[in-house]
């Protein structure tokens, strides 16, 4: 199977919202690229997987306390 027969198998199983939601996505995307990422924020990335690949987790709350999203 093609990519571009998985993607059609993908999209034949949304719903019509869902396919809406999708194209509105694909179109904001190609008028507003999202910014490439600093070297700051690789070198973050990078430290985030290094962690994961060493088994290493932050709970959900302490996640949420660093963010400001406590409830």
């Amino acid at each position: 199977m093609t990519a571009r027969e998985a993607l059609r198998e993908y999209i034949d199983r949304l719903s019509d919202d869902e396919v809406e939601t999708l194209w509105h996505r694909i179109q904001c995307e190609d008028k507003f690229p999202p910014e490439p990422l600093t070297p700051s924020e690789l070198a973050e990335v990078e430290r985030a997987l290094e962690a994961s690949r060493e088994g290493r987790s932050v709970s959900l709350a302490e996640a949420r306390r660093r963010f400001g999203l406590e409830r």
